[in-house]
């Protein structure tokens, strides 16, 4: 009579497999829950640098032109923004409209180059984030 089930070396294989498995899932909540209890600054620092990029690419986006009056400013024409200030010796930058302006302070995680002209409606600047620098290319228009 033969008896349907495990033997004993099969039991040890499946649940030697699960084991490995289940470690494979429970590394990354352990690391996201390490995360959620940890200090939110580099959440932070990279929320404003994206916002510092969206900010810049939606004012080159909608202008025509762009000039250097120096390597810490460029005028916008041809839109509603009109000026793009780097701040601090390139740790924040400011975008201006006629009616105001928005400010992004980097705390540290990026810095600016100073500005240089490429043509009527390319700029370019070294950007350094950490150990890394990284040359950022904006043109005008859509």
């Amino acid at each position: 009579m033969k008896k349907i089930g495990f033997t004993l070396i099969e039991l040890m294989i499946v649940v030697a497999v699960l084991g490995i498995t289940c470690t494979y899932f429970i590394a990354p909540i352990n690391q996201l829950h390490h995360w959620l209890k940890t200090d939110d600054a580099e959440m932070v620092r990279q929320q404003k640098l994206t916002e510092a990029f969206m900010l810049v690419r939606t004012a080159f986006y909608d202008s025509s032109f762009v000039e250097i009056t120096g390597p810490d400013e460029l005028k916008l024409s041809g839109g509603k923004w009109r000026r793009i200030l780097r701040l601090k010796s390139g740790e924040g930058i400011r975008v201006e409209t006629a009616g105001g302006g928005r400010q992004v302070v980097f705390d540290g995680a990026m810095r600016f180059s100073a500005f240089q002209f490429l043509d009527a409606k390319t700029v370019w600047c070294q950007t350094q984030i950490d150990s890394a620098r990284l040359p950022m290319v904006w043109r005008c228009g859509k």
